[in-house]
């Protein structure tokens, strides 16, 4: 069992009991700060730092874009200096070893090649995409004005580091949590259950469906060749469901923690397989990273105000980035494209899709209309995650071809 399941189950009741008895409000600030670094350090060790330095650079970034808000020269030029240092940490621990495969294969046609290897990993920090994002959107919020730049350097270290959101989010904004850090309120016991409650059923759907469903699933994606187009099927569907429960369950377990301590963490899933189309899934699942793209990615591009092929190339874009956060790798790349692949065709051809609805007068709202869209949605979805679970881009290719062999058992 690893640490933070440890930490979860055995370490956290005692915690919080605890800090319910606390009634200073520094003083529980000072509790959750120290209780997110004990947690981070015994998660991470000397991976700390790398947090550390996030945490310094970002606070001190935002006091300067504060105080030079009028001097718009200076305060690009501080606001590009502060995003390119915080992401300087994903490129080297996530990507180093990805880009240096690429281009020793691009030197290769050269007969040449770096002299590092591309088979060298780094130990990827806890958490390291989460708080990254989250500090660039408090950087992108100063710079605009949206908040003021926090002053109170606990309060600021609080709100990066907050242990619940550390491990799968949800990212969030300092309109949210920040202010909620400021005043550190003390939970109710209705906090306290709310909480509990919320923990107990994430810890059914990581613990009980997506741990038993990914048994289903690996054994699958271990020897594709082995089963039938139909058992390839159920396990492409099955990993939607598990991939779901896992990231659903682990989400509301950090809600609830927060929940425990006072907190109110936003959403991160809603009911993302009732969606009605792909951009209505994305809607819905994993709120917070898609809200953060579109705020911090999608509007800066030009969003959709510059014409309909502006606009396909921005959510093209936003989805290549967002593969390229899920992983390093081209499987995570060409997943991220066929997502905004999809939204892109869903677009083009909503004309056309409106336009048969009124000749052949269909009424969008019956239940066996919205059930088609609804399955529709699931399968386009659940195709697109073969590249998501594959160990490459060459499995992936392997489960699409096994997939469409004849439907038999034997």
């Amino acid at each position: 069992m690893s640490f933070t399941s440890v930490f979860f189950l055995l370490l956290f009741p005692v915690f919080v009991i605890l800090y319910r008895f606390v009634r200073s409000t520094r003083v529980r600030k000072l509790w959750l700060l120290s209780a997110s670094a004990l947690f981070y350090f015994y998660a991470s060790r000397r991976l700390i730092l790398v947090l550390l330095a996030a945490i310094v650079a970002t606070y001190v970034a935002g006091l300067y874009l504060e105080r030079v808000r009028e001097t718009i020269r200076l305060k690009k030029i501080g606001m590009f200096i502060a995003i390119c240092f915080n992401f300087s940490f994903l490129i080297v621990f996530k990507y180093a070893a990805f880009i240096i495969h690429l281009v020793n294969m691009l030197l290769e046609k050269f007969s040449f090649a770096l002299p590092i290897e591309d088979t060298f990993a780094l130990v990827l920090p806890l958490g390291l995409s989460y708080y990254t994002f989250k500090s660039v959107g408090y950087l992108m919020d100063v710079y605009r004005g949206k908040v003021e730049a926090e002053h109170n350097f606990i309060d600021f270290a609080l709100f990066i580091s907050f242990f619940p959101e550390m491990i799968v989010g949800p990212i969030d904004r300092a309109s949210n949590l920040l202010v909620q850090v400021k005043n550190a309120a003390k939970p109710s016991y209705k906090n306290i259950k709310n909480g509990v409650l919320l923990m107990i059923w994430g810890y059914f759907l990581k613990m009980v469906l997506a741990d038993r469903i990914g048994l289903l699933v690996d054994t699958v994606y271990g020897d594709v060749y082995r089963y039938t187009g139909f058992q390839i099927l159920l396990a492409v569907f099955g990993y939607s469901i598990q991939l779901y429960s896992d990231f659903a369950g682990c989400s509301s377990i950090a809600i609830g923690a927060g929940e425990t301590l006072g907190f109110k963490l936003p959403e991160n899933f809603k009911q993302p397989y009732m969606a009605l189309s792909v951009a209505d899934f994305w809607r819905r699942w994993h709120i917070s990273l898609t809200s953060w793209f579109r705020e911090y990615l999608y509007f800066p591009l030009g969003g959709n105000r510059k014409g309909n092929v502006r606009k396909w190339i921005n959510v093209l874009t936003v989805f290549l980035v967002s593969g390229l956060w899920h992983g390093a790798g081209g499987h995570y790349l060409i997943w991220g494209g066929i997502n905004g692949i999809y939204q892109c065709i869903g677009s083009m051809l909503k004309p056309i899709r409106d336009r048969l609805i009124h000749i052949f007068r269909i009424d969008r709202e019956t239940f066996g209309h919205r059930l088609y869209k609804r399955a529709a949605t699931f399968f386009l979805i659940s195709l697109a995650f073969v590249f998501f679970r594959a160990d490459g881009i060459s499995q992936a290719v392997t489960v699409l071809r096994q997939l469409v062999r004849p439907f038999n058992i034997s």
